[in-house]
C-alpha cells in the first residue's frame, strides 16, 4: 500500500491513527468490522498493535552494538542471531556490520553517532524486518538513502510482500 503527498498534509497522522496510536477526531477504526477503540476491545487494540512494525522518518538507537539494535527490546540470551542477520541482509546494512572489526558486537554509539543517515535508517529497517510483524510501515524510512541503495533495499523488503503487509509513505513523486 502507498501513501503518497506533499510534507505536512497528514500521512503520518493517518499511519497513526492506522496502527492504533492516535484516536481520530472523527469516525472508528475498524478491523474485521470491529472498532478498535470500543471500551471492551482494549485487547484488540494491544494484538493490532503487536502486528505492526513501524520504520518511523527519526530511528532512534540505543548506545549498544548492532545486534542490540537490530533485535531492540530483546534479553541477550533471547536474540536470534539468524533472524538478525538476515534482517540485516534484508536492510542491505550487512556488508557495513561486517566491515566493522567486532562486526556485529561492534558500538554503533550514541544514539548512532558512529553512523551515517542512511546506516542509521538501515538499521531502522533491519529492527522491523527483526520483529516479524504482519504489517510493516516505512513512514519516508528511505529518505536519507541514495536511489540505487533505496531500490535495493526495497526490492528486498517487497520480495516479502507473500508474507506481510507493506504501508510505504512517501513525500517523493517515484
Amino acid at each position: 500500500i502507498g501513501i503518497k503527498g506533499e510534507s505536512g498534509k497528514g500521512k503520518s497522522t493517518l499511519i497513526n491513527i492506522l496502527m492504533g496510536l492516535l484516536i481520530a477526531n472523527k469516525g472508528t477504526l475498524q478491523i474485521d468490522q470491529n472498532n478498535l477503540y470500543s471500551k471492551n476491545k482494549e485487547l484488540d487494540l494491544i494484538r493490532w498493535r503487536s502486528n505492526i512494525s513501524h520504520v518511523p522518518q527519526k530511528i532512534n538507537l540505543i548506545k549498544k552494538d548492532f545486534i542490540s539494535n537490530i533485535a531492540f527490546g530483546v534479553e541477550k540470551g533471547n536474540i536470534d542471531f539468524e533472524r538478525v542477520k538476515y534482517s540485516a541482509e534484508i536492510a542491505q546494512i550487512a556488508d557495513f556490520i561486517n566491515s566493522q572489526k567486532n562486526d556485529y558486537f561492534s558500538s554503533v554509539g550514541d544514539n548512532g553517532s558512529l553512523l551515517s543517515g542512511g546506516q542509521i535508517q538501515r538499521l531502522g529497517i533491519a529492527r522491523a524486518i527483526y520483529r516479524n510483524s504482519k504489517i510493516l510501515v516505512l513512514d519516508e524510512a528511505t529518505n536519507e538513502l541514495d536511489e540505487k541503495t533505496e531500490e535495493r533495499i526495497l526490492n528486498s523488503i517487497f520480495n516479502l510482500k507473500d508474507e506481510i503487509t507493506i504501508i510505504f509513505i512517501s513525500h517523493n513523486s517515484k
